[in-house]
This record gives structure tokens, C-alpha cells and sequence, in this order.
């Protein structure tokens, strides 16, 4: 993907557009904050993940705060099951589904975080710069693990297979840690009254895109590569 080039999300409800977000990325793929949220929810310290690999003293706000806030305050009079239009907009192609409202924003979040810049999710900025917008837990999974292997074979061509999938899996484990402290940050938020009741979209989100356990994750990669058993 070129520097210049964006992913438009375009959600459209009852005929009308309800909302856009049009997102830049720099020459590293990590997607560009125009204007960053300063309130005390996305500070770092506030509900800080416990494998946070960041100081305050480095870094004063989260990373992924920053990167969701345009969405989790926009949120706004959304009905989750509500069946929407959503149409993404990259410079190779369109996608157009109907889908509940709450994968809308699952889909958007997810590519948000992939590329926020913070360390924890950087395994999956390769899968994100080819991103396939509605992907289901088993395309992601069998994308990310191909994605993933591929990289070891330039990274470490000596690692075993089994090695490198324990790596991955590791990685979904940190995932894991980092998923209960952005829940318990935006719940924060939403006390504080600056959000409206349906950003809990966003929280439901959260859980579908980090709360993959990595035992499943693991069974379902043996399940679709498995070559001993073909159909």
C-alpha cells in the first residue's frame, strides 16, 4: 500500500450515510491520528495493560486509545443488531456487505488497532495492510497464521514449524492480558458520561477481535491446514 492511499468505511442506515471514517496511514502503515484524544481515558497510565511494553515517562497516552477514540465517540444512537450498509473503500477494490451494525464497527476496530503503533499488535500489521474488511474468526485466524509462518521463514528459516506456531500463539496470549485492560478503560469512560449507551458496540468488539483463547485458536489452525486428512 502506497503512503498516499487511505481505507474509507462508510456505514449507511434507513438510506442515509451515518457515519465515515476515512483513515490515513504513514510510510510504516501505522494509521495517523489527526487529532489525538487528550481527555484522561487514554492516558497511559489509566487502567495501563500489565504487559504494557511502554513508560509513561516515554509515552504519555495509549496508543490503541488513540487510534479507537474517533470511533468509540461516535457511536452514537447505533443499535447493534441493526442491519446496516457498510462499504470499505481501498485503492485496489470495494467491499459491500450488509451486516449488523456491531460487525461494521468490529471490522473497523480491528484494523484500528493493527495499525495503532503499539508494539502488542505489530504481528498483525502485516495481515492489516492487506485487510479483509467482515473476516470471520477462522479467516482471520487461517490469514493471520499464513502471514505469520510466511514472515519466519525470513525472520528465523531454522525455527521449527512447531516453534513458530507457539510464538504466534504467545502473541494472541499477550493479546489476551491487553484486551481486559482496554475494557476495563472504556468502561471508565463511558461512567464518565462522554459517551452514549450504544458505545458499548465498541466493548462487544473489543471482545470479538482480542478474546480469541489460544487453545481454540490453535485447534482451529490444525483444522484447516490439516493435510492428513484431506476431504
Amino acid at each position: 500500500m502506497k503512503e498516499e492511499d487511505n481505507i474509507i468505511y462508510r456505514i449507511s442506515a434507513s438510506g442515509s450515510v451515518a457515519a465515515e471514517y476515512s483513515l490515513n496511514f504513514d510510510a510504516d502503515f501505522h494509521v495517523v491520528v489527526e487529532e489525538p484524544d487528550t481527555q484522561y481515558w487514554a492516558l497511559l497510565e489509566n487502567c495501563q495493560c500489565a504487559n504494557c511494553p511502554y513508560d509513561k515517562a516515554d509515552k504519555e497516552y495509549c496508543p490503541v486509545a488513540l487510534a479507537i477514540s474517533p470511533v468509540l465517540f461516535a457511536v452514537d444512537g447505533a443499535d447493534s443488531t441493526e442491519i446496516v450498509e457498510c462499504q470499505v473503500l481501498t485503492s485496489e477494490r470495494e467491499y459491500l456487505g450488509h451486516i449488523p451494525y456491531q460487525r461494521a464497527i468490529y471490522s473497523l476496530v480491528g484494523l484500528l488497532m493493527a495499525t495503532s503503533g503499539c508494539s502488542r499488535f505489530e504481528f498483525l500489521k502485516p495481515m492489516a495492510r492487506f485487510h479483509l474488511p467482515f473476516a470471520n474468526l477462522e479467516e482471520t485466524i487461517a490469514r493471520n497464521s499464513s502471514f505469520f509462518l510466511f514472515a519466519g521463514y525470513f525472520e528465523k528459516p531454522d525455527e521449527s514449524l512447531a516453534d513458530r506456531l507457539e510464538e504466534l500463539t504467545q502473541y494472541y496470549r499477550e493479546l489476551v492480558e491487553v484486551n481486559q485492560a482496554l475494557l476495563s478503560r472504556v468502561r471508565g469512560a463511558l461512567k464518565e458520561g462522554d459517551v452514549h449507551r450504544n458505545a458499548m458496540i465498541v466493548l462487544s468488539s473489543f471482545s470479538q477481535v482480542l478474546g480469541m483463547d489460544a487453545h481454540r485458536s490453535s485447534q482451529l489452525v490444525e483444522k484447516l491446514f490439516d493435510l492428513k486428512n484431506p476431504t
